[in-house]
């Protein structure tokens, strides 16, 4: 089975509606093989395989020539030795199953797009082309087509689970990953998606629990293909690598679509697939200080990174903070749409090597964050020049709790903005921020490394750490400056 992001798999955004069931269709994985015949062998031949294998055909990918092959379970390891000893045969390999990476959901932390405002994308809306309507496949739960903020972006679409037309979500994954590409901007309703020329392809491989096969993800990245994708968008994975998968992921970038994949939510370097496969832009998550977040996947396998928690489209109208690699990931597919809008007969390399241009640096990621503005100059937008950026303060201190003093309190004057607090002890504590109305507006508790970072208008706030006698933290605050203070700072920069 696949490793899920984050807790182990799908967490639903919509919390009140129970835990959904694994699809039999796709429990049926179990009892699947995927083969692969040489190139000449005859249909017939073929067939009589199967037969003196005990299998009988399921499916068929003829653009990978591929046949995905049911068998008794007890019989599986007896069925693949048999055909794997075939000359005819090219690979015989276990389906599997593939998950979403979990979404994450997130209250006061992350209200507002500030992965958006990262990325300067009023700007670089303001300055790319939008002659052509880029589509964009979601390889995922399904899109729910109906919600206000993706009426009208979403086109025909295959659900492979149910084998049919109809690939309404019924989960919430696939709808946020689409919102967070293509959601309507400028309506005055819930955030903006990242491409404003898009249409999305809604092709469903995964099930109400967020779970699929690889075959099904290998048959959709095919279709996708055909039906005019230039963008294909995979919030999935599994730590099994397959042909079928490689074969099509093959097929796609041969007939110039760029794939994007999610690295996954393990925060550990081992490679998941599709990500990890030669001609798949892999994507981890980055916090808004670049860092990447704790959970995120990483190593020199993972190509870029970008803001890992967006806000995005849910079932039923409504809106969720959406975060993972299953986020980051529909920023790069989105961002690769409008580049291919600003340059539509560019190449496949072209397109990634604009969306790698001006990377933001970040360990264990091969080229970094992406950087929207550099993508769209390398391909000829004309940007505004970027303003000089006032670097956030940081200030560090150590402290103690005692009986006389249970509690340490520590003012500080920021900026409009994030300030971000992290403390770190080996011994339970509690930090709060309040503001000068006693109002709390950030909050943890924990050991080791307890994180707050509330996005603030500017004033005076204080940061209260609680905890047992004789213990001992460090406090880190990083706030922006405020205006008195940033203008200081240009000062001495100009001078």
């Amino acid at each position: 089975t696949a490793g899920a992001g984050g807790a182990g798999g799908l967490k639903r955004l919509d919390a009140t509606r129970g835990t959904p069931k694994i699809s039999p269709r796709v429990i049926a994985a179990t009892r699947r093989l995927i083969v692969k015949f040489e190139d000449g062998v005859a249909r017939g031949t073929e067939a009589k395989l199967l037969r003196s294998a005990d299998t009988s055909l399921d499916d068929r990918v003829p653009q990978l020539d591929v046949s995905v092959v049911e068998v008794a379970p007890r019989d599986a390891r007896e069925a693949e030795a048999s055909l794997e000893a075939s000359p005819q045969v090219e690979y015989v390999e276990r389906d599997a199953v593939v998950r979403s990476f979990a979404a994450i959901p997130n209250d006061t932390l992350w209200r507002s797009q500030w992965g958006l405002q990262l990325l300067d994308l009023p700007l670089v809306w303001a300055a790319s082309s939008r002659a052509m309507v880029v589509p964009v496949a979601v390889i995922d739960t399904g899109v729910d087509a109906g919600h206000p903020d993706l009426a009208g972006m979403v086109g025909p679409g295959r659900d492979f689970v149910n084998d049919d037309d109809d690939a309404t979500d019924d989960n919430g994954h696939g709808t946020a990953a689409a919102g967070v590409i293509a959601a309507h901007g400028g309506n005055a309703l819930g955030g903006a998606g990242i491409c404003q020329s898009c249409t999305v392809i809604p092709v469903k491989v995964l099930d109400a629990a967020g779970a699929g096969t690889t075959a099904m993800v290998a048959e959709a990245i095919v279709w996708a293909t055909d039906h005019g994708a230039r963008v294909i968008n995979l919030s999935l994975g599994s730590p099994t690598r397959t042909e079928a998968v490689r074969d099509a992921i093959g097929y796609a970038v041969g007939r110039g679509v760029i794939v994007v994949a999610a690295a996954g939510n393990e925060g550990t370097s081992e490679e998941l697939y599709p990500a990890a496969e030669a001609g798949v832009v892999s994507v981890g998550a980055t916090m808004r200080d670049d860092a990447l977040y704790d959970w995120s996947n990483r190593g020199a396998w993972v190509r870029l990174a970008a803001p890992g928690c967006n806000t995005a489209p849910g079932l039923g109208g409504g809106f969720v903070e959406f975060c993972g690699t299953s986020s980051a990931a529909p920023v790069v597919a989105g961002l690769a749409a409008v580049a291919l809008a600003q340059e539509p007969q560019a190449a496949r390399v072209r397109i990634e090597e604009a969306l790698g241009a001006g990377a933001i640096p970040v360990p264990d990621i091969a080229r970094g964050r992406i950087n929207a503005r550099e993508a769209l100059a390398m391909l000829g937008a004309r940007l505004q020049p970027e303003p000089v950026p006032v670097p956030l303060a940081v200030r560090l201190l150590r402290g103690s709790i005692s009986a006389q003093a249970p509690a340490r309190r520590f003012k500080q004057q920021i900026g409009e903005g994030v300030l971000r607090v992290v403390v770190r002890s080996t011994q339970r504590l509690t930090v709060t921020v309040v503001n000068t109305r006693s109002r709390v507006v950030g909050r943890s508790a924990g050991r080791r490394v307890l994180e707050v970072a509330p996005t603030l208008p500017a004033g005076a706030y204080s940061v209260v750490v609680r905890g047992p006698a004789a213990a001992r933290f460090s406090l880190a605050l990083t706030y922006p400056r405020t205006p008195k203070e940033a203008a200081a700072w240009l000062a001495r920069t100009r001078t």
